[in-house]
């Protein structure tokens, strides 16, 4: 499910806010399409005349386009009676004087840096310079530009016709990333004038005026950051992005699985600044050291089961664009749709970067183009998909970018290095869209925290309005009952670099004194001490969403991961306006929530939720019900009923057999677990002929081959057991659910899971893992249990206990619940423990299962786990034992 909306006091009596949505840019889609830019092969050219207005046509605004010329006349004061032209040529001290006043006034709106066209005037019309006059402009550029501290370095040079008052486009040649290659063009009458792009850029006199961008990677492929970054090209083997993992099980996997942040530099003149320092990778102080400009990208997840992860930071970290990455031969799978619809219902800008373009064949990296082009042009997207193939195209669509209706696309390969060039120009040129007002009470809100020696405890985050000094006293909260307390910053570092102070707009690290990390936890936020009254947490909050997927209903109770900026909670539904008091995929209503811990939250911010209870992740590509649906390849799992006589097992009959209660333990603690209820009768068993169950070869029909055996309680015959001794791969999980639930009808079905919490989770740090830990997630129909707290994170993952809860769920059986208890860490490894086991025995009580809860035998469960070891990955004596 993922939800947008905007959130409403919750001291305060109920107030319509309307939801945004990506609207505001419309305009722009009709004037390029009145131009001929509405399919991906519209000329660049011509957008870049769009952009400097040499193209007239009626009701055209430039301001719709977000010209970087446009809106400046206000600040050219004294230079009313002369155009560009004539100052450029004529570098009086008065002329120059004005264009330093044009510069400061771009640069201050550019927060440190513009892109400027030399050749064109403020309205549009060229200045036909030839190539001396175009040599003095230049000059006076520089000389203006240096007289306010600022460096100017070409982006790109051409040359247009006098006669048609617009550029003719030549293909680059091979160029460097700071000065392309001269292009040629020419009239009718052989004669040519000159125009260029320049970045004007200003030299930051220390680290706190350091330019910085936050660029949000997402995709299925993270090797390019580590090219970017690194300054080395990939062996096509992925040694390149070896050096951005943090953990060693993101080395062994190749995914990343939590937040990582790289920086990239460029300096006033726009040169990129190298990553490499004799043979070894430079430190961020050394980059930010040499660097006008900083770009730190926000290494995202891109799989599946970190989606929560990903959202958290897309919001918490407040990045200005989204780095979209598309593996060229695998296509457009599910979670690219996933990383798409979360930035386009951020409002973030989104540019798409196909890579491994040089081991993909023509036909399929042309499918993968024509999906992304179908996409980024549906109804539910509406971006003008721009391939950037040359320097022009890049100063052009990076120019226009803001405006969220251009999408620029990139095609490079990490090996090759082909395309890598324009890549980094457009990041180079990149500007700031998101406008941060420093004039406003401070609010900095925390995204990690650290213990560091000798400096004790660290926050860090983005500050989000105001400046703050080190030595400044600031509100932090809330705690958990709502609170706020005064604490003191003794320190501020930028990218690992001492500063006096923050600004709004700029991430930043705060060294706190004298309190404890452990009384700190992310999603607090830090406000100026003057903030009156003072601040509090709330727990109750109303907000109007809008439902853009989700594979059942929402209703009371319904409980759902929430991501408000830095803020990630569980929070429960108490009430909504509709009739029914229930949500399904495209309503929109106001609806009431209640966190479990104190959040602080501001009227009109932007609520995100991309958690979805009870569904089985089959696949990037599907969703559950179509895996539901779908044919397998594989032989149908077989349940054999022994009528009196184990040597002559019968095929499951037609009609499913029916009990009151259903008990599924999954492989290991849950199904060692039910091994031991000793007043049970044998009835049949489940075996899957074809599914690799590591050294299980026996005959199909042996009762010692089977995957699980089903068992009837003997003080209550209407109880059915199934504990299910081996681990089965997820790719198989669903069809052995299918299995188990299509044979047996159930009144009500209990699934037992001894869970880890990486197992279901992503690692949320707002959830409680004190030990021992009882949970419960059920479907929408079942009756709330109020003696078992309720799952609060349900992401579930691939596996037995998913599959078989996500079955019940979409088959509409309602009374379903499955069962967690949370096993012990020792030394990064889970212990299934005697308190883990009494934790599903007392689950089981509290299910009204009292009589297989009392034939539970914990002691001699925790013996057979510890010294038969039951369950997945044993020995195959060990796991025949039933």
């Amino acid at each position: 499910m993922l939800k947008k909306g905007q959130l409403k006091d919750n001291r305060s009596a109920k107030q319509s806010i309307p939801t945004a949505t990506g609207d505001a840019a419309e305009s722009l889609a009709d004037k390029l399409s009145s131009v001929g830019l509405n399919n991906a092969s519209a000329s660049a050219s011509t957008l870049a005349d769009v952009a400097t207005g040499t193209v007239s046509f009626e009701d055209f605004d430039a301001n719709d386009l977000d010209d970087p010329l446009a809106g400046f006349e206000a600040q050219r004061s004294g230079i009313k009676d002369l155009s560009l032209k004539e100052q450029f040529l004529d570098p009086t001290e008065s002329n120059i004087e004005s264009l330093q006043n044009l510069f400061t006034a771009r640069i201050r709106e550019g927060s440190g840096e513009t892109l400027f066209e030399i050749g064109i005037e403020e309205d549009g019309a060229p200045m036909n310079l030839t190539e001396a006059e175009y040599q003095i402009a230049l000059t006076t550029v520089r000389t203006a530009a240096a007289a306010v501290a600022a460096e100017v370095a070409i982006m790109h040079e051409k040359n247009s016709g006098a006669l048609s008052g617009s550029s003719t486009q030549v293909d680059d040649k091979e160029a460097s990333t700071s000065i392309p290659e001269q292009t040629t063009a020419s009239t009718a009458d052989g004669e040519t004038f000159k125009t260029c792009y320049v970045m004007i850029r200003k030299l930051p006199k220390s680290a706190e005026e350091l330019l910085e961008l936050r660029v949000a990677v997402v995709g299925n492929v993270s090797t390019l950051l580590g090219v970017l970054t690194k300054g080395v090209l990939d062996d096509g083997r992925g040694k390149a992005r070896v050096n951005l993992f943090r953990h060693k099980h993101e080395i062994d996997s190749g995914r990343t699985s939590s937040v990582g942040m790289e920086i990239m530099g460029f300096d006033a003149k726009s040169q990129l600044v190298p990553a490499l320092i004799n043979g070894r990778n430079a430190s961020w102080e050394e980059i930010c050291g040499k660097s006008a400009k900083v770009l730190s990208f926000i290494d995202l997840a891109g799989h599946e089961r970190y989606l929560k992860t990903t959202v958290f930071g897309m919001t918490g970290c407040a990045p200005d664009f989204v780095m979209l990455m598309v593996g060229s031969n695998a296509g457009i799978v599910g979670m690219t749709k996933e990383h798409l619809g979360l930035s386009l219902a951020l409002g973030v800008p989104v540019l798409v970067v196909i890579t491994k373009i040089d081991m993909c064949p023509p036909n399929v990296l042309e499918n993968t183009v024509k999906q992304l082009t179908k996409i980024l042009k549906s109804a539910g997207c509406r971006k003008i998909p721009m391939f950037v193939k040359s320097h022009e195209d890049v100063v052009v669509t990076a120019g226009n970018f803001v405006s969220e209706r251009i999408c620029p696309i990139f095609q490079v390969s990490n090996v090759t290095g082909e395309g890598l060039d324009l890549l980094k120009s457009f990041l180079n040129i990149l500007p700031i869209s998101q406008k941060y007002n420093k004039d406003e009470p401070v609010e900095y809100q925390i995204t990690d925290t650290f213990s560091v020696p000798f400096v004790g405890t660290v926050v860090s985050g983005v500050v989000m309005g105001g400046i703050v000094h080190a030595g400044d006293q600031l509100y932090l909260g809330p705690d958990g009952n709502g609170a706020f307390q005064m604490v003191t910053v003794k320190s501020i570092q930028r990218k690992r670099l001492n500063v006096p102070l923050a600004c709004a707009g700029q991430s930043a690290s705060f060294g706190l004194k004298k309190i404890r990390r452990s009384t700190i936890r992310k999603g607090m936020v830090m406000l100026d001490k003057e903030t009156n009254p003072p601040p509090r947490g709330c727990r109750e909050f109303e907000a109007e969403i809008l439902v853009l997927y989700h594979s059942t209903t929402i209703g009371h109770n319904y409980q759902a991961m929430l991501h408000c900026g830095a803020v990630r909670q569980t929070a429960r539904v108490l009430a909504m306006d509709k009739p029914d008091q229930i949500l399904r995929t495209g309503d929109r209503a106001t609806v009431r929530f209640q966190f479990l811990q104190p959040a602080y939250l501001k009227v009109g911010a932007r609520l995100e939720s991309a958690d979805d209870h009870h569904r089985y992740q089959s696949s990037d590509e599907e969703d559950f019900q179509e895996a539901v649906d779908k044919a397998v390849s594989l032989p149908k799992p077989i349940v054999l009923w022994f009528t009196g006589s184990s040597s002559s097992p019968s095929i499951s009959p037609s009609s499913p057999k029916p009990c009151s209660t259903l008990i599924i333990g999954t492989p290991f603690g849950a199904s060692t677990l039910l091994n031991t209820v000793e007043a049970k009768t044998l009835l049949g068993t489940l075996v899957l002929p074809g599914v690799d169950l590591k050294d299980n070869t026996a005959d199909v029909n042996s009762r010692s081959n089977a995957s699980c055996n089903i068992y009837e309680l003997d003080a209550d015959p209407t109880v059915i057991i199934i504990p299910c001794n081996y681990e089965i791969k997820d790719k198989d999980c669903l069809n052995f659910a299918k299995a188990i639930l299509t044979n047996i009808q159930a009144e009500r079905i209990i699934i037992l899971d001894t869970l880890s919490p990486s197992t279901y989770f992503s690692g949320s740090p707002d959830i409680d893992y004190d030990y021992p830990w009882l949970r419960l997630l059920q479907t929408t129909g079942s009756t709330t249990v109020t003696k078992i707290p309720t799952l609060e994170v349900p992401n579930l993952v691939q596996n037995l206990g998913a599959a078989l809860m996500s079955y019940c769920e979409v088959r509409g059986r309602s009374d379903t619940y499955l069962l967690l208890s949370l096993q012990e860490h020792v030394y990064g490894k889970a212990l299934t423990t005697a308190a883990t086991l009494r934790g599903l025995k007392e689950g089981l009580t509290n299910l009204g299962c009292p009589l297989v809860a009392n034939s539970v035998n914990v002691a001699s469960t925790v013996h057979l786990i510890q010294d038969k070891r039951v369950g997945s990955n044993r020995t195959r004596a060990d796991r025949l034992y039933v």
